[in-house]
């Protein structure tokens, strides 16, 4: 009748309930369970009833109605006849770590916001010196769409050939410092026209 048998240390701790509290009340009374839709929730029940174990995330209720986001493992048991006698389960309160991940994804974005509409062009190459990541910026910059540079082209043919060879004759420098500033070259636009930056450049090392 999904009525609370037992209620442990943790779970007074997580929910704010006493096991004195809940023994015999309705778990759906303590927990509060939500669910994306009542279908939602019919079919998570059939499966676990049909499976005998289910395992996922749900947003249950402390005492005071503030919600806890739950990592949950639940197990039927079944007598000899087969017939289902109870249910174990084995919640996780996972809400700081759903608080984190929020956190990290609004953060992400407005750093790809950032990289993308900086007023400075910004790419990125791999050890080929094929570019792997490119802004907006440039990509305006150059007069290309990103699906022509990314993947597709080396950052040396975005250069103009003697503004390759300058760089080459100052690599010695940067691969012993990692990063050099303020070189003066020329870039080449899409369509062959030039154009005069100021290039700053770091290396990124591995482990």
């Amino acid at each position: 009748d999904f009525r609370i048998q037992s209620w442990n240390r943790a779970a007074e701790k997580i929910y704010g309930w006493s096991a004195a509290e809940t023994i015999g009340k309705s778990v759906d009374e303590i927990l509060q369970t939500g669910y994306e839709s009542e279908a939602d929730q019919a079919r998570i029940l059939n499966d676990f009833l049909e499976s005998g174990a289910w395992q996922g995330e749900v947003i249950q209720h402390h005492r005071d109605g503030s919600p806890i986001h739950i990592l949950a493992s639940v197990n039927l048991f079944k007598d000899e006849m087969g017939q289902p006698f109870g249910i174990v389960t084995v919640n996780r309160d996972i809400t700081e770590r759903k608080r984190t991940e929020v956190a990290l994804q609004k953060s992400s974005a407005e750093i790809h916001d950032l990289y993308n509409n900086a007023p400075c062009g910004y790419h990125s190459i791999d050890k080929d010196g094929l570019v792997v990541q490119i802004n907006d910026t440039e990509l305006k910059w150059l007069g290309y769409r990103r699906e022509e540079v990314v993947g597709k082209l080396k950052v040396t043919s975005l250069f103009t050939p003697e503004s390759v060879l300058f760089f080459e004759r100052t690599f010695p420098v940067f691969t012993e410092r990692g990063w050099v500033r303020d070189l003066e070259l020329d870039m080449v636009r899409k369509d062959g026209s030039p154009i005069h930056i100021i290039l700053n450049a770091t290396a990124i090392y591995d482990a």
